[in-house]
């Protein structure tokens, strides 16, 4: 890690830079573009702000309705659908089931079985006849049932059609086919279609045939009788209009067939021409039904892969399966047009917010704007424009508030005014200057007058304080500077600088570290502040006093007289060259001394009463001003005789000169 360098390789880095006339880098004064900065983001960030709360307070709510209004609707015409499915598979199953009870009773008919019975037992006499005989008791008993698309035969014990409703029947063979080794032994309605001797498929029904002692079997009942008459049973075959049948009590649309246990159609589909009997079927209830033997619902693939909502009834002697299917979308066509109406009004409540969001966005900003402008006006014309005209000032509380904010800068800028007078009218040049940068921020015009150069250029000139120090002072004042803003000592400082006419004038500077409350890059500025006082008129004078008392004290020490000097204190303050032969002792040695050691031992008491009187009252005693004969003390102690003459004066140092 790099060490700093200390407080002194600072001082003296800096000084070098300044000296110079290198400016230190600064950091951006952020204030300098306020103005700019309010008109192009303070509005929009206000108004984007207040129009997202108010967007999202209002349409959180809606958004929630709505989710939950959909999420309901959609579960609750589902649920419907599902329930529609169900009622309809399970009025099928009801109609199926009793129509083949029907079929079963039709069957048992006693006056078909004791027709059939005689038959079988009397042999066949007149095939023609006994046909005749045959298709009337069928019509009394199955077409009704059946519908005339239907074909009975009888078979003997052993298998052979003996009677037939279609004469190309008689003869078979049937003694391996399913129906009559089935039918032998009770009614036997098929689970699938399919008769190898007829020229179309059919859906074979069959009975036994027995004596009237119940001891020996005669013969069986067959009927082949056309599938599509389970189309009508199930309410599948299409209408006249070649619409499916719907049932419009229960506002169901869908379509319902029959499926064997062998996955076989055992109706026509709607939505697949002559698939009886042909198209397999794999879907998910008949798999069920296949496994479980029981019904069930749901949503699924039906056998053209598309998407339906779905019940299913099993019949368990036949291990048949109804299916009620509806398309999913148009089950679940309700749940669009509801949803397209609520997004419909979302996007109205929507633009409502939206509108309503603008227009608070603009009540909110326009008093802010006001606000702005009067800061920028404060910025640019002074105290001026500073208040926010009336007109622009809301009824409300921010109005209030605005308000408030006029009464206090009316007071602030009072009081500012006055400050600043006070400021303008010192004797001397105040500033302010930030430490490091040396940038000053603020003098009074008073710098004008002393130095001649406008207080824009302090403010504006990088590094015009230390450009316009006089050559000779510029190294010590920048170091005595530089070491009040590390130590935070007060300084007082004469120095001088170059007027803008070129003459020097001296200044005696008294300055001290403040540390503002403002925060730069997280940190606290630091200013200098101070007092400059022109003192040139007063060095001037200290100058020609020290030339005076230089000539003064030249021409003492070239007379010929011993010339001594006697200070308010009675002490020799001057003792020129003559003084120290005639005394014999040095200037250097008498000098602060007190002036009664030159006076003998015995002549002290007098002179010194003398001398204490007029010190005390500035009156002589009457010896000042006169010559006087008078006896001196050598400093080998020996005496002499003298003349002295004693001259008051005003000077502190001086206050009485003897010659």
């Amino acid at each position: 890690m790099t060490e700093a360098p200390p407080p002194g390789d600072q001082i003296q880095s800096t000084q070098e830079n300044l000296a110079a006339g290198v400016e230190p880098t600064r950091t951006p004064d952020r204030n300098s573009h306020i103005p700019g900065v309010f008109k192009s983001q303070l509005f929009k960030k206000i108004a984007v702000r207040i129009f997202l709360w108010t967007l999202g307070l209002a349409l959180i709510p809606v958004l929630v309705l709505v989710g939950v209004s959909l999420d309901q609707a959609k579960k609750a015409i589902y649920d419907e659908a599902h329930r529609k499915s169900m009622l309809v598979a399970s009025g099928r199953h009801s109609r199926l089931e009793e129509h083949l009870r029907q079929i079963r009773d039709a069957v048992h008919n006693e006056g078909l079985e004791r027709f059939v019975s005689g038959t079988l037992l009397a042999g066949s006499q007149s095939p023609a006849r006994d046909a005749d005989a045959l298709r009337a008791q069928l019509g009394e008993a199955l077409r009704p049932l059946v519908g005339p698309d239907v074909e009975v035969f009888i078979a003997d014990s052993k298998g052979l059609v003996v009677e037939s409703t279609k004469p190309n029947r008689v003869g078979y063979d049937c003694s391996q086919e399913e129906y009559f080794l089935r039918g032998r032994h009770g009614t036997y309605l098929s689970d699938k279609i399919d008769d190898s001797h007829a020229q179309w498929a059919g859906w074979m029904v069959s009975a036994p045939v027995v004596s009237e002692d119940n001891r020996s079997l005669l013969g069986v009942l067959v009927g082949c009788i056309n599938p599509r008459h389970l189309n009508s049973i199930l309410g599948s075959r299409k209408s006249n209009r070649g619409n499916p049948a719907n049932d419009s009590e229960l506002g169901f649309q869908g379509n319902v067939y029959l499926v064997n246990g062998d996955g076989r159609l055992l109706t026509d589909a709607p939505f697949l021409p002559d698939s009886l009997a042909r198209e397999p079927v794999d879907t998910k209830p008949v798999r069920y039904a296949r496994d479980n033997r029981m019904g069930m619902c749901g949503d699924y693939f039906d056998i053209r892969r598309v998407k339906v909502i779905g019940a299913s009834e099993v019949i368990p002697d036949l291990h048949w399966t109804i299916l009620a299917e509806m398309d999913y979308d148009l089950a679940m066509a309700p749940y669009t047009r509801f949803r397209k109406v609520i997004l419909v009004l979302s996007l109205i409540v929507t633009g409502l917010v939206l509108v309503l969001g603008v227009r608070l966005g603009r009540i909110a900003v326009r008093p802010l704007q006001a606000l702005v402008r009067a800061e920028e006006r404060l910025i640019t014309d002074g105290d001026s424009g500073a208040l926010v005209p009336e007109g622009d000032i809301p009824g409300d509380e921010i109005g209030a508030l605005i308000r408030r904010r006029n009464e206090v800068i009316q007071r602030v800028t009072a009081a500012e005014k006055r400050h600043r007078d006070l400021v303008e009218e010192i004797d001397g040049i105040a500033w302010e200057a930030e430490v490091g940068t040396w940038r000053f921020t603020f003098v009074n015009r008073r710098a004008e007058q002393i130095l001649g150069y406008p207080a824009e250029l302090w403010l504006s000139e990088p590094g015009f304080w230390v450009r316009h120090l006089h050559p000779l002072d510029r190294s010590r004042t920048v170091q005595a500077y530089l070491e009040a803003s590390i130590t935070g000592k007060n300084l007082q400082l004469e120095y001088r600088m170059m007027a803008a006419d070129g003459h020097p004038v001296w200044l005696r500077d008294q300055a001290h570290l403040v540390t503002s409350t403002c925060l730069l890059d997280g940190r606290p500025v630091r200013q200098l502040r101070g007092l400059m006082m022109d003192i040139t008129a007063a060095k001037q004078a200290q100058d020609l006093l020290q030339e005076s008392e230089r000539r003064s004290r030249t021409i003492i020490d070239v007379s010929r007289n011993a010339i001594i000097g006697i200070d308010i204190k009675g002490s020799v303050s001057v003792f020129n060259h003559a003084a120290e032969q005639m005394f014999q002792i040095s200037a250097s040695e008498i000098i602060g001394e007190p002036a009664i050691r030159l006076v003998p031992v015995d002549l002290r008491a007098q002179h010194l009463k003398a001398v204490n009187h007029y010190l005390g009252t500035g009156r002589s005693a009457g010896t000042i001003g006169q010559p006087r004969e008078l006896t001196g003390l050598r400093n080998d102690g020996s005496v002499f005789p003298l003349e002295i003459t004693l001259t008051p004066t005003n000077d502190k140092s001086i206050r009485v000169l003897a010659v």
